[in-house]
């Protein structure tokens, strides 16, 4: 049996905007772990949508309507899965051997066991420290959006447990590298 073939996206602003608008999830999976740095994690949607949330003091709202328009400017790649595991494997328990990729997924040497995605999205932090620009997420970030609309996913919310935790984590990863500087729009 072969592989069905999922229809094509259109790929704009417009959507990748709609994808992360009026989400109840997003504020709570990927600016919530990051309420030590900036405490006022929840999001209040703008009437307009342009930006799409309110900047509010103490808060990462601003950074995070910046990181929704340079995904929405991404050309979403295909594996999204290689920029986020390059970026993992410069983590020194995978240089180290304490972890190891297996195609896609990684696993701890000691146990043999998948990791959590939690500590993929350590791996990936750490590995970018010293950097506010990490380009490679912003692309998985994109990449991961892309099959979500290809897979009929048009919100945040709708993404199943597992691919949601996972792009928060890649988002609250950009997020928390940004949350010392202001946000720069392109």
């Amino acid at each position: 049996m072969g592989r069905q073939k999922l229809p094509p996206i259109n790929w704009c602003r417009k959507n990748v905007l709609a994808f992360f608008d009026h989400s109840d999830w997003l504020d709570y999976t990927a600016l919530r772990p990051l309420s030590h740095v900036a405490p006022n994690w929840e999001l209040i949607s703008t009437d307009d949508g342009n930006p799409l949330y309110e900047q509010e003091e103490d808060s990462l709202a601003d950074h995070l309507n910046v990181l929704v328009d340079q995904i929405a400017a991404a050309d979403p790649p295909a594996d999204y899965h290689m920029l986020e595991n390059g970026l993992a494997n410069e983590y020194g328990w995978a240089t180290s051997g304490r972890y190891y990729l297996q195609g896609k997924l990684w696993y701890d040497r000691q146990t043999g066991e998948p990791v959590e995605k939690d500590t993929v999205g350590h791996m990936m932090e750490q590995a970018s420290c010293g950097s506010d620009d990490i380009p490679e997420l912003v692309c998985a970030a994109a990449g991961r959006v892309a099959i979500a609309m290809k897979h009929g996913v048009a919100n945040f919310d709708d993404l199943d447990h597992g691919h949601m935790e996972m792009l928060a984590i890649v988002l609250m990863t950009v997020l928390f590298r940004r949350s010392d500087s202001p946000a720069r729009r392109a």
